[in-house]
């Protein structure tokens, strides 16, 4: 099965494209894996996330027009990029139970384990002598 280190060295396969550097984190938890993708500038309505045999695809348009005018001078910028990761997942993830949302400039995808795949999990007590 495939581990958090696993899907870790696979993030460094996706590449930006243009202007948008993104940070991409994974956190393995208990019942699913968390990724959390920092697109600052772009809009919910800009991304688009999707699965294809097994890969995890996201992909994010930034387009930032500023315009500014006073007495002395005239500033307009323009900026547009955009961004496609790569991201193959782990086996045990269910396809049928990926959830997105976009929110303060931060894609968060939640992709949910077969229950095959949920750890079992026991909390050993310590003892102290």
């Amino acid at each position: 099965m495939h581990r958090i280190a696993d899907i870790e060295r696979r993030l460094h396969h996706g590449m930006p494209l243009s202007s948008i550097v993104a940070a991409v984190d994974v956190v393995e938890e208990d019942k699913l894996f968390r990724v959390s993708v920092e697109l600052p500038g772009a809009e919910a309505k800009d991304i688009e996330v999707s699965v294809s045999d097994h890969t995890l695809v996201v992909k994010a348009a930034k387009k930032n027009d500023r315009e500014e005018q006073a007495q002395s001078y005239y500033l307009r910028e323009r900026e547009y990029g955009s961004f496609e990761r790569f991201i193959e997942m782990p086996i045990g993830v269910d396809p049928d139970k990926i959830a997105a949302q976009f929110a303060n400039g931060v894609l968060t995808i939640e992709l949910a384990k077969t229950p095959e795949a949920v750890r079992k999990h026991k909390r050993i007590p310590v003892e102290g002598k």
